[in-house]
């Protein structure tokens, strides 16, 4: 909602999100990776290779855009520990070595499966949907980066 983001800022995105998965009901997934079978239950599951979701930095210290892994984020529950969770990252230059609710791991590639059939979103348009694989495709677009070290 504009007011929202007009009177809040870059908060609103976190209560956007937190509105939409408090309607959101846990799923059972199993992702297969490269590194083994996670099976568990989750409210989103969050893959990107980049710093930040809309305008809030999501960096991880072992997340690079060149490292050829997706980032995945493995969100466990919403509501208020997710809330004080992403409040905590926003306000803070490191990512918590663990956030409650929130698993993380990194991956060049998955298939996810999940009990019923759901619509994928990926940057806010629907071009796939469950059962899915997923890969990082390694330097097919251009980019121009800065320095993260200065």
């Amino acid at each position: 909602n504009s007011d929202l983001k007009q009177s809040i800022g870059k908060f609103s995105y976190f209560v956007s999100a937190l509105q939409s998965m408090q309607q959101a009901d846990p799923f059972s997934y199993k992702m297969k990776t490269n590194d083994g079978v996670y099976e568990d239950e989750a409210v989103m599951i969050l893959a990107m290779n980049g710093h930040s979701l809309g305008t809030t930095s999501l960096y991880h210290e072992k997340s690079s855009l060149t490292d050829g892994l997706l980032d995945v984020y493995l969100i466990k529950e919403a509501g208020l520990s997710l809330l004080k969770n992403l409040f905590s990252k926003a306000t803070s230059p490191t990512f918590p070595e663990e956030m409650e609710g929130i698993d993380f791991i990194q991956t060049d590639s998955f298939e996810l499966q999940i009990e019923q059939k759901e619509e994928i979103d990926m940057d806010g348009e629907i071009y796939l949907e469950t059962p899915a694989e997923v890969r990082l495709e390694q330097k097919s677009l251009p980019f121009v980066t800065f320095p993260t070290d200065q």
